[in-house]
């Protein structure tokens, strides 16, 4: 709703490759029964992974996990991507900083894009607190996969700044700076139209 679809088959594009097929709104039945002949998926969010498996299963397709974020992020992506067409083999390349001072809530592969972006950009370690169902073996060790609210204030405990959807504000350290970030899978359409772009705005993203 915000145009990531949009970015994210530019960002393809881009990095020259022919997109085929994209797995959200907008695509005919026609559309998604080519995704077959693809040389490599990406896949941008959790609830693509199994879509990514099957094909992988049925006709070999190579995959990377990961939201495109971040013109540095990208470009790690960019060539990840392009090491899976050439040599068939999934993977995702989310490393990790010690000692974060950032945490990141929400849907899995989105949220270690942020961080990775984060990290990237800024050089601050960030966790994520996973809050949906979570891939096995995706997060990283400082990452926490947590359904409860009281686990979520516990992991914030020594945070300084939270990037979440606004209804976590409440639940957030006093001390902590919060940086609204909504999703419709967590506050529904009530600031649908603050959701941002980060595909192709992150370099303005403030922290």
């Amino acid at each position: 709703v915000n145009g990531s679809d949009t970015a994210i088959v530019q960002f393809m594009e881009e990095a020259g490759f022919e997109v085929i097929s994209t797995w959200a709104m907008g695509n005919t039945l026609e559309e998604l029964t080519e995704a077959g002949k693809a040389h490599v998926n990406l896949v941008v969010s959790s609830t693509g992974l199994g879509v990514a498996k099957a094909l992988k299963e049925l006709f070999g397709t190579p995959y990377v996990i990961g939201t495109p974020i971040g013109s540095v992020y990208q470009e790690q992506l960019k060539q990840a991507l392009h090491a899976a067409a050439d040599v068939g083999e999934a993977n995702h390349i989310f490393s990790e900083l010690s000692a974060p001072e950032i945490a990141v809530i929400g849907e899995s592969v989105t949220s270690l894009s942020l961080a990775q972006a984060i990290e990237l950009t800024y050089q601050k370690g960030v966790k994520v607190l996973c809050t949906t169902e979570c891939p096995n073996k995706l997060l990283r060790a400082n990452d926490t996969l947590t359904f409860d609210e009281d686990d979520v204030i516990e992991a914030l405990a020594n945070i300084k700044t939270v990037i979440a959807d606004p209804l976590y504000r409440p639940i957030c350290p006093e001390h902590a700076k919060f940086i609204p970030l909504p999703a419709e899978s967590f506050s529904g359409r009530l600031y649908r139209n603050e959701i941002p772009n980060l595909v192709s705005n992150f370099d303005t993203f403030a922290l």
